[in-house]
């Protein structure tokens, strides 16, 4: 088992990341469109707000290319749902769990992915503390960050080994101020980058549906 951590570089002068957010998404047919199924099981306990704001950063950053994020919000961490949404029981389904603070990666570790021998994976972890203490740092909500590093993490799961890049979403260093230029606004996935998602997505679909 390989685990893909997301790391990120505090730098002064953190401001708001929702305008970007707010970029004009490439418009495309729903035929085009490719839809996936996330369980997000909240372990940490995190405020319902922040992760349904981090839901909708998620998605957004997934429109654009044409892959539409079904959100299950399957538990709290005192009450899960098994039962509605089991542990990643459909075909391609994929799991996020919010953590607390993994005691055992680097401080600067926010997310990891863990991924099989054979190069694809279920599961997902973001980590809920790390993420606070960035927050309390700059002016930038919690959901916000929440949301770009379980984008990061989920694209790990869907790209599979070697998806680090070195723009948009999938850098393994987001740093502050790589939020504010435009390119990483508006291009989070390359256009390879989602043809892999689409490919790997429909294999993954095929086989676990026999």
């Amino acid at each position: 088992m390989r685990s893909l951590p997301l790391r990120v570089t505090v730098v002064a002068g953190f401001v708001a990341l929702s305008v970007l957010l707010e970029a004009h998404s490439n418009e495309r047919d729903a035929a085009d469109r490719m839809q996936i199924v996330v369980s997000v099981f909240n372990r940490a306990g995190a405020p319902v707000q922040a992760v349904l704001g981090a839901e909708t950063i998620a998605a957004k950053i997934y429109e654009r290319g044409g892959v539409i994020i079904v959100w299950r919000n399957c538990s709290t961490v005192a009450q899960p749902d098994l039962e509605r949404c089991g542990a990643a029981n459909q075909p391609g389904e994929i799991v996020l769990n919010i953590e607390h603070q993994a005691l055992t990666r680097t401080a600067d570790t926010y997310g990891v992915a863990f991924l099989g021998q054979d190069g694809r994976g279920k599961f997902c972890d973001v980590f809920y503390d790390r993420i606070l203490t960035l927050h309390h740092s700059g002016r930038v909500s919690e959901g916000t960050i929440l949301g770009i590093v379980a984008a990061h993490e989920l694209g790990h799961l869907l790209l599979g080994p070697d998806s680090h890049s070195t723009t948009g979403i999938m850098r393994p260093q987001i740093q502050c101020h790589d939020l504010l230029v435009p390119e990483f606004g508006v291009n989070h996935f390359t256009s390879q980058q989602l043809q892999k998602i689409r490919m790997r997505q429909k294999q993954v679909v095929v086989n676990e549906g026999r």
